[in-house]
C-alpha cells in the first residue's frame, strides 16, 4: 500500500511538473508574440469590452497552417519552429537597409558587376512565346508585353491613377520577364565573369512552371528545363567559385509551385532538389525555413519612369481623403473560410467597412481596387491561395494600412522591403479568432488611435512605397530606390 501510494505521488508530481513546464512555455511564447507583433500604443489604448475577447496575439495553429509544418507537434516544438523562422528572417535582414532613398557612394561599379549567362532561347524567350496557352481559358500575352509590364491602362477622365501613362495591366507572375528586362539596362553589367560579383541565370522558371499547371505533362517533363539549366551551370568554373551561392535565379511564383508533393499534379520539384539548394532564388513567396530563398514584392500596376513620377504618386496618396475606416476587396469562398467571415463582418458594419465584391473581371484592372484602397484607412488582407497575396502590395502603395491574419503573409517574407517592426506599418489579427467569432476586425481598428494611424500611414508613404514599385526598364532613379534597386543592392551585399 505504501509503495503504491508513493508511486501515485511520483506520477502526480511528474504530471504537475509537465503542466507547469507547458504553462511557462506558453507564457514565454505569448510574451514573444506581443513583443514582435503588438504595438505598445494599441495595447495601451485598447478598451474593448471583455465579451469581445479581442486578442492581438498570433495563434500557433494559424501560424503554421500555410507553412505546412504543423503536424500535431507539441507547443514546445511549434515554438522552436517559430524561433527558427525568426532566426532565418533576421539573418536575411541583418545589415539590410529598407530605406527607399538613394545614398551616394564612391566608384559607381566597384563591387557591383553582374554577369548575365547567355542561355539558349528555349530557357526564356521560347517559353514566353507560349503565353497564349499558359491558361486554357484566355491568352496571357497582353500581360507580358512592354517588357513584362503589360498593356497600358486606358484611364478614364476621372481616373484615380496618377500620373497618367504609368499604369499597366501587369500580371502578378510577370517578375521573370520584368526583372530580366531591368537587368539588361543595369549600368554595371560585365562581359567578364571573373569581374562579376553576381551571376544572373535568365531561365524563366516561374513561367516554365506556369505553362504546365493545366496540362497533363509528366513530372519529368516539368522538371526538364530546370535540370538542363543546372547541368549547364555545373559545367561552368564560375559556379564552383562559391558553389552557386552568387548565382541568381528569378522564379516569379511562390515556392510551393516548385515543391510538388505526391498528393498533387501541380508544379514541379526543382526546389526539393539538392542541386538548387545553395543557389540564390527570388520568389514571390519563400519557404520561411529556407535561407537561400528571398521573397520580393509582387509586381503592381504602377511602373514609374522617373523620380518625379514617384513623387507625384506619393503626393496623391498622402492627400487622399480616406472616408472608409476599413475595406475588403475579394469574393467569399466556403462558409468557414476566413474571407467569408471577413466579408460578413464588413456587411454587418456598412457605415465603417467598404466591400468590393470582385465578381467577374472587376478586380482585374487597377482602377476599382486602387480607388477603394485610396479611400480606406485600413485594408483587410487575408491570405490568398497561399499565405501571400498581391493585394497586400496594391494596398500598401495606395497608403492603406494592411490588416494581416497570417505572419507568413509578410512578416517572415520580405526582409529587404518591409521594416522589421511590423507594427509600424500593419495590424495583426489572429485568423483563428476571427473564424471562432472571438474578434471583430472593425472593432480592432476602431480602437487604434488617430495618432497611431497617422504614424503608420506616414511610415508607409514616406519609407515603404518607393521600395515596392518596379520602375520601367531603362529608368535611372536618382532620388529613390525601387524594388529592383533594393534587391540588387542587397544581393550584392549578401555576396560579399
Amino acid at each position: 500500500m505504501v509503495v503504491a501510494r508513493d508511486q501515485a505521488m511520483v506520477v502526480q508530481r511528474r504530471t504537475m511538473a509537465m503542466l507547469l513546464t507547458r504553462l511557462v512555455l506558453a507564457t514565454l511564447f505569448a510574451v514573444w508574440v506581443v513583443w514582435n507583433f503588438v504595438p505598445l500604443e494599441q495595447l495601451q489604448s485598447f478598451t474593448a469590452p471583455p465579451a469581445a475577447e479581442i486578442r492581438f496575439s498570433h495563434s500557433v495553429e494559424q501560424h503554421y497552417k500555410f507553412s505546412g509544418h504543423n503536424d500535431g507537434g507539441s507547443l514546445s516544438e511549434e515554438m522552436e519552429l517559430g524561433w527558427k523562422k525568426k532566426e532565418i528572417i533576421d539573418s536575411l535582414r541583418s545589415g539590410s537597409d529598407t530605406s527607399s532613398r538613394v545614398v551616394s557612394s564612391g566608384s559607381p561599379c566597384s563591387g557591383r558587376a553582374i554577369y548575365i549567362y547567355k542561355l539558349p532561347e528555349r530557357f526564356n524567350r521560347a517559353i514566353l512565346e507560349q503565353c497564349g496557352t499558359f491558361l486554357p481559358w484566355f491568352s496571357m500575352c497582353d500581360y507580358f508585353t512592354n517588357s513584362g509590364m503589360g498593356v497600358p491602362v486606358q484611364s478614364s477622365s476621372s481616373s484615380v491613377l496618377a500620373p497618367a501613362g504609368k499604369w499597366f495591366q501587369t500580371n502578378q507572375y510577370a517578375l521573370d520577364v520584368l526583372f530580366h528586362q531591368r537587368l539588361l539596362h543595369y549600368p554595371c553589367l560585365t562581359d567578364s565573369p571573373e569581374e562579376a560579383s553576381l551571376f544572373y541565370v535568365p531561365y524563366y522558371a516561374g513561367l516554365d512552371v506556369l505553362r504546365y499547371h493545366y496540362t497533363n505533362e509528366t513530372l519529368e517533363q516539368k522538371n526538364e528545363l530546370g535540370l538542363e539549366v543546372m547541368d549547364l551551370l555545373k559545367r561552368q568554373q564560375w559556379w564552383w567559385r562559391r558553389n552557386g551561392r552568387d548565382h541568381l535565379l528569378v522564379m516569379g511564383k511562390i515556392t510551393w509551385d516548385f515543391r510538388r508533393n505526391n498528393e498533387t499534379m501541380w508544379g514541379n520539384t526543382l526546389l526539393k532538389m539538392a542541386e538548387f539548394e545553395n543557389m540564390t532564388k527570388l520568389l514571390l513567396e519563400r519557404d520561411p525555413f529556407e535561407p537561400n530563398e528571398i521573397a520580393v514584392p509582387h509586381p503592381t500596376y504602377f511602373h514609374p519612369s522617373s523620380d518625379s513620377d514617384i513623387s507625384t504618386w506619393i503626393s496623391r496618396i498622402a492627400s487622399s481623403s480616406r472616408d472608409n475606416l476599413v475595406s475588403f476587396a475579394g469574393m467569399p469562398r466556403d462558409p468557414e473560410h476566413l474571407r467569408t467571415h471577413l466579408i460578413n463582418q464588413c456587411k454587418d458594419r456598412p457605415d465603417r467597412c467598404k466591400l468590393l465584391a470582385c465578381s467577374g473581371n472587376l478586380c482585374d484592372s487597377p482602377e476599382p481596387t486602387m480607388e477603394l484602397f485610396l479611400s480606406s484607412q485600413f485594408c483587410m488582407q487575408p491570405p490568398g491561395d497561399s499565405a501571400t497575396r498581391r493585394s497586400v502590395f496594391d494596398s500598401l502603395i495606395a497608403g492603406c494600412i494592411p490588416v494581416l491574419f497570417d505572419a507568413d503573409t509578410a512578416y517572415f517574407q520580405y526582409a529587404w522591403h518591409l521594416p522589421e517592426d511590423s507594427s509600424s506599418y500593419s495590424v495583426f489579427v489572429s485568423a483563428s479568432d476571427v473564424k471562432r467569432r472571438r474578434v471583430d476586425v472593425v472593432d480592432v481598428v476602431e480602437h487604434i488611435s488617430p495618432r497611431q494611424r497617422l504614424l503608420m500611414r506616414r511610415k508607409i508613404i514616406e519609407e515603404i512605397v518607393p521600395g515596392l514599385l518596379y520602375a520601367q526598364p531603362g529608368t535611372r532613379l536618382l532620388k529613390y530606390r525601387d524594388a529592383f534597386d533594393t534587391t540588387i543592392a542587397r544581393l550584392l551585399q549578401r555576396g560579399k
